[in-house]
């Protein structure tokens, strides 16, 4: 079931992967279009922001509706309402009114300006900027197949030349409407004396002010990563205006680039709010707009790759407003981007595969334990069948009279102390592992005991199978170094475990030797005792001497010899030793040649010497090392 589990989790793990790199590419590609889109989007309001402000000035200074009132007074009007609501007043540079029987820029007559403070005109020269209007005026007038420039016919015949918008300088011409008969000739002779209003735009302040407020406002954070070039139509793509190189991108734009007209005439209802209501309740002055404004431009897409900039139809605009991201920007960004959401994508897959390999492992140490579990309950069923068995049968003989002499009769009851033994011994080793389980290691009261009693006491337990099955004992201490700090009945438990193993594994060798002698002091400097349990079994694989400390686990000697055990005894030993302070190793050996134990424990004081010892004394029996048998 975890094979199929596992190899299902698998197969979803490597779809969710092959799943997230589809649906990464595909924010990649959505991500490049909402960055074309938000750059098109800025390019429209930068535009549109900006002929606002030219189409506010249309507005602004178009000529007198009455008659009688003179074009100074109006015209003075027109500059207070637009610097009252101008975004940068300064962006009118003058205010120029054409005589009609100018012939041209030589002379330096035949052109007013106006004089906002005095509101009143003023001769002026003709401003090197606008000496190529003024040569189109000239050439107006001279050309009698067309209506005298200024006229409504003549800006709708003259439309395909320039048109209301002059970008060289750049400036405004308003054409002067043809005041209705007063019935006094000297002033309709004087009206129709006055040509066309010409509004100069200031180029520094656009290129300088302007332009970049507009940029920083529309781009917003986006500035610092895109550059911007306004271009002129009329003179083949020359900048009025950049923010880096002109380089192809502007020139030739392509699909990543946001392409718009500006520098045209677009109608803006929204003025009609801002003191410019006049203007729009006169019925001509719609006509007027529609007969030479530029047609709106085009709301969605770039420029496409090979566009000019030079000549072109006046509906485009008189200039061109490109928005490109920095050369890489684009594509940094949006690699960026996909980095990012690859790394959140595959960090979200890589956290399911961990919890999923968690719940796999989960699941396997669940169904080992249940076989741990069931390997437990059948060991310990084992261990307790055999002592019991071997209890009722001594017993059912003692008590049927079949043993008589008091020598059987003391074998017997070895036998059944024994093996009471052994049920004791089984049953604290099942305690003991699970109090050590359910409560952890926790240290033990310790108090100063002697290891060699210990020692004694554990053999004469395992009196019975030393001499059944011949085992000689070989037990060695040093003089003076039995004493340790331990608890008596926890150390003799693990004592019992440690010897008990000896004699099971060890059973081919007869052989258990026990040592104790003093061990180097640790790192705190106190004194230490070390325990040495020999045999010569057949030993343990270095493999698996860290594992033996394990609950439940049996080495392959054990299955190989037929020995039944829990799998306990050796982790509990360690779980007791510890807890006292101690610690419990395998002692390197030759392969084959047995095993040794070794427990150290902390030494404890010596005993204080007797008061008034008699010098009559009988002596000690020395301390040297027995061997029992």
């Amino acid at each position: 079931m975890l094979v199929v589990a596992t190899a299902a989790m698998t197969v979803l793990l490597v779809l969710l992967t092959l799943l997230q790199f589809h649906w990464v590419g595909e924010v990649t590609v959505a991500a490049r279009e909402r960055i074309r889109r938000e750059l098109g989007n800025a390019a429209d309001r930068i535009a549109d922001d900006f002929d606002r402000e030219v189409f506010r000035a249309f507005v602004a200074f178009q000529p007198p509706r009455d008659a009688a009132q003179p074009l100074a007074e109006a015209l003075a009007d027109g500059w207070e309402r637009w610097s009252a609501t101008a975004l940068e007043p300064r962006l009118i540079e003058a205010v120029y009114v054409v005589d009609a029987d100018s012939t041209g820029a030589d002379t330096g007559s035949g052109l007013s300006k106006l004089d906002p403070i005095s509101r009143t005109l003023v001769p002026a020269a003709w401003p090197a900027e606008l000496a190529n209007l003024a040569d189109r005026f000239a050439n107006d007038r001279l050309a009698t197949s067309r209506p005298p420039f200024g006229s409504r016919d003549s800006t709708a015949h003259s439309r395909g030349s320039h048109g209301p918008v002059f970008a060289s300088a750049p400036a405004l011409v308003l054409p002067q409407r043809r005041p209705a008969r007063s019935g006094r000739s000297g002033e309709r002779e004087a009206s129709e004396a006055r040509g066309p209003v010409i509004v100069a735009l200031d180029r520094d302040v656009i290129s300088q002010s302007v332009l970049p407020a507009l940029i920083e406002l529309h781009l917003g954070s986006e500035n610092q990563e895109t550059d911007a070039w306004v271009l002129d139509r009329g003179r083949r793509g020359d900048p009025v205006f950049a923010t880096g190189p002109l380089d192809d991108r502007a020139r030739h734009p392509d699909s990543d680039v946001a392409v718009r007209p500006m520098l045209g005439l677009r109608f803006y209802p929204e003025l009609r709010a801002q003191g410019f209501k006049p203007f729009f309740d006169e019925p001509e002055a719609r006509q007027r707009l529609d007969s030479s404004r530029r047609s709106p431009p085009p709301r969605t897409g770039a420029g496409g790759r090979g566009t000019s900039w030079g000549g072109g139809p006046p509906d485009s605009g008189s200039w061109a407003l490109v928005l490109a991201r920095r050369e890489g920007a684009l594509d940094a960004a949006v690699a960026r981007l996909r980095r990012r959401n690859l790394g959140v994508g595959l960090a979200v897959i890589a956290l399911l595969g961990a919890t999923s390999a968690l719940l796999l492992l989960s699941a396997r140490r669940a169904q080992s334990l249940a076989r741990r579990e069931m390997e437990l309950i059948a060991g310990i069923t084992h261990e307790l069948r055999t002592p019991l068995a071997s209890i009722a049968s001594a017993a059912e003989n003692l008590a049927d009279g079949v043993v008589r002499e008091p020598e059987q009769i003391r074998r017997y009851g070895g036998l059944i102390k024994g093996e009471t033994h052994r049920l004791g011994a089984l049953v604290a080793q099942v305690l003991d592992f699970a109090g050590s389980a359910a409560t952890g290691r926790r240290a033990r009261p310790v108090e100063p005991v002697d290891l060699g009693q210990i020692v004694d006491r554990v053999i004469e337990d395992h009196r019975f199978t030393i001499d059944e099955k011949g085992f000689v004992i070989d037990r060695r201490q040093s003089v003076h170094t039995s004493r340790a700090l331990a608890e008596p009945d926890a150390l003799r438990r693990a004592l019992d475990n440690v010897i008990g193993n000896a004699l099971k594994y060890g059973e081919a060798g007869r052989w258990l030797g026990i040592e104790i002698e003093p061990a180097p002091s640790g790192d705190d400097g106190r004194a230490r005792v070390a325990l040495r349990v020999r045999d010569r079994g057949p030993g343990i694989a270095r493999s698996d001497r860290r594992r033996v400390f394990e609950p439940f686990y049996r080495g392959p000697d054990a299955a190989g010899l037929h020995l039944h055990g829990t799998g306990l005894g050796l982790a509990v030993t360690k779980s007791v030793v510890e807890s006292l302070g101690g610690t419990i190793e395998i002692e390197d050996g030759d392969a084959g040649r047995g095993v040794t134990f070794v427990i150290t424990l902390l030494a404890a004081p010596p005993e204080p010497a007797p008061d008034a010892a008699p010098i009559e004394a009988a002596p000690q029996a020395a301390s040297a090392p027995r061997t029992a048998s």
